[in-house]
């Protein structure tokens, strides 16, 4: 399947980019690491998990796309069982040492695995969680498999980019012509996309349309900062990243058309 041949470029990819490790995978870590524009996703996490008073130590979180394992670790420190998936192995690896410097590894299971083909049993995972992970993936297969590795009543959150923006849907329409004119590094493979309108739709059908859509913060000039600054700017990334804080917090209706998105997908109570 043609999927098959997008794991393989992004596997190939991702190994690469995690070949190196993290500077701060050996480092204790709080939610204060969690950047302003991931904020509304991290506290909405939470919430769901809090409001399960008690229930913690018995709730099972599957974390796809984990990445340095950032969102692993503070769910664990919360007292929830988590499993986290990541197609590339060095990224596996980081989030280990990261679990490990954080005293929590013995609350996770780490698995190298593909989204679209996840070795779950049907049903056993309370929460689905993931970051800038389904514009990686085969949107049908990837939401039959979240949909049957949730319990009755369970609930997938994502943190996600959106093709409303015109200014980035038009710079990622010509991004090749643009980048004949300024020198703008290429980052992830050719197979990454915003999440369209038809796709998150599908992910609705799936779901038998238990989803609902939450603007996340605005953030727009912080794509600059993390594409051409790569965030070593101290004082400029800084600055850069406030504005899109400022836009957010006086400019609301400008949120819709930030850089992301929060989806929720709930699965029908009464469904296995």
């Amino acid at each position: 399947m043609e999927y098959y041949k997008r794991q393989i470029e992004e596997k190939r990819f991702y190994n690469l980019f995690y070949k190196e490790g993290w500077e701060k995978q050996t480092q204790l870590i709080d939610e204060t690491i969690v950047p302003h524009n991931m904020l509304i996703y991290w506290r909405l996490v939470k919430g769901h998990i809090n409001s399960l008073e008690g229930q913690q130590p018995e709730i099972r979180a599957l974390d796809l796309g984990c990445g340095y394992g950032v969102l692993t670790v503070l769910l664990a420190r919360m007292g929830v069982k988590v499993t986290a998936v990541d197609i590339s192995f060095n990224a596996i690896k980081i989030a280990k040492k990261l679990a490990c410097a954080n005293g929590v590894e013995e609350r996770i299971c780490f698995v190298v695995a593909a989204l679209e083909s996840l070795p779950f049993k049907d049903g056993y995972f309370d929460y689905v969680l993931g970051t800038r992970v389904l514009h990686h993936v085969d949107i049908p297969s990837s939401g039959f498999q979240l949909r049957r590795v949730l319990k009755p009543e369970g609930t997938g959150i994502f943190w996600e980019g959106t093709e409303k923006n015109f200014l980035l849907r038009f710079a990622r329409n010509y991004i090749n012509h643009i980048r004949s004119i300024i020198p703008i590094p290429k980052f992830g493979t050719n197979c990454e996309h915003p999440l369209t309108k038809v796709e998150i739709n599908s992910l609705g059908m799936i779901f038998g349309k238990h989803i609902y859509i939450v603007d996340a913060p605005f953030y727009f000039f912080g794509f600059i900062d993390e594409y051409f600054i790569r965030q070593r700017a101290g004082i400029i990334s800084k600055i850069i990243i406030d504005l899109d804080a400022l836009v957010a917090k006086y400019l609301p209706y400008l949120n819709r058309y930030s850089f992301h998105q929060i989806i929720v997908l709930e699965k029908n109570g009464g469904e296995k």
